[in-house]
């Protein structure tokens, strides 16, 4: 039997391929302590063959034989010699960051590892990024509803939307005019009748005493109808969230969901500050808030609704199974989904900072108490 196999894009555009440029963009970014060395370095050099220039001149002066003084100004040009300037700094992003590469941690930005340095709050979205994102099903919906219901799903990348398409028979009617609302849901006619499949207060249905997720489905024709679903945590965030909580970060978890179920997973994994349904503005604006509070935010967001917010953070990581969008808006993206890889870059970002402070110590008078707390060398 024939198996025929459509390319759908070139070799240039694949996802290694977009993985390389990633990778090489972020070996290539000019992080501010990059450019600092960089301009102090120009500065530098021509101080020190002065200097140099200057020693020799005083040893002649000073009577001293032309091969002794050529020596001392010799010794000046060596033991001032600018390049370690130079170089010490890109040297230690560049391996900051192939370190990262090696365990699955892709850096988009050239200055994401030193805004990620100054870090002192982590915000979680649910869905997808705290929890697995790995839904099932465990209401038993009529056959006929949960194909009009489904029929929607299709046409959305939501983790819910996404369940429930795959749970749903093989031949589901056809959905058009569909348009998605961020952070609420997606609506569309099928068989001329208007339907919406989202959040229930968006679709008018009553808050279901469930813990988990929950979508809401209705239409013209159609009450409003639950469908209930279960999640789980990634198994290693209690952890993570112990370890970010030990090294000092405050770490709270903003969702869009439902309040019950987001207190559910944030009491499983340990996460005291909770926001729950909050829609993309919302998000926004928390984030917003905790800067002019003079935090630094490290969010971490996988949606479609957690785009806008990635983008207002101070830095922001995505797993690798989020949304195109999301990757997009991410500073870092992280391929294994394991969260244990937000400490690893926190870790990373810390000794760089370290290191670079100690090869410029007039710049660690600007680092911020976190970052020196977290730094060796302080």
């Amino acid at each position: 039997m024939p198996l025929v196999v459509e390319a759908l894009r070139p070799a240039s555009r694949s996802l290694l391929a977009e993985l390389v440029r990633l990778m090489e963009q972020a070996e290539q970014g000019r992080a501010g302590l990059v450019r600092l060395a960089d301009r102090v370095a120009r500065l530098y050099t021509p101080v020190v063959h002065l200097g140099a220039a200057l020693t020799f001149a005083g040893w002649i002066l000073a009577g001293q034989p032309w091969h002794p003084a050529l020596m001392a100004a010799v010794a000046v040009l060596i033991i001032t010699c600018p390049c370690a300037l130079g170089l010490a700094v890109p040297a230690a992003q560049v391996a900051a960051v192939g370190r990262l590469m090696r365990r699955g941690v892709i850096v988009k930005s050239g200055d994401a590892l030193e805004r990620l340095a100054a870090v002192d709050t982590v915000v979680f979205d649910k869905t997808g990024t705290l929890t697995t994102g790995a839904l099932t099903l465990v209401s038993q919906p009529c056959p006929e509803v949960h194909a009009l219901a489904a029929a929607l799903a299709v046409h959305s990348r939501h983790p819910l939307s996404r369940a429930l398409a795959g749970s749903a028979p093989e031949h589901l009617p056809a959905a058009t005019a569909i348009l998605e609302v961020p952070g609420c849901g997606v609506e569309g006619d099928i068989g001329g009748r208007r339907y919406r499949l989202g959040r229930p207060d968006w679709v008018g249905a009553p808050m279901p005493d469930h813990p988990g997720p929950a979508l809401a489905f209705g239409g013209d024709d159609q009450p409003p109808r639950l469908f209930l679903f279960q999640d789980r945590p990634r198994p290693d965030a209690r952890e993570a969230i112990r370890v970010l909580q030990s090294r000092g970060y405050a770490v709270a978890l903003l969702s869009g969901d439902r309040p019950e179920a987001v207190v559910a997973a944030a009491a499983e994994a340990g996460i005291e500050q909770v926001h729950a349904g909050a829609t993309p503005l919302d998000k926004q604006a928390h984030l917003a808030q905790l800067e002019r509070d003079g935090h630094r935010v490290l969010m971490v967001g996988d949606g479609l609704n957690d785009a806008a917010a990635l983008r207002t953070a101070h830095v922001a990581m995505s797993p690798g199974s989020a949304t195109d969008l999301a990757q997009t808006a991410a500073d870092i993206v992280f391929q294994d989904g394991a969260l244990m890889s937000v400490v690893e870059a926190l870790e990373t970002a810390g000794r760089t900072a370290g290191s670079c402070a100690r090869t410029l110590p007039w710049r660690s008078a600007t680092m911020c108490w976190p970052c020196r707390l977290r730094s060796p060398g302080w």
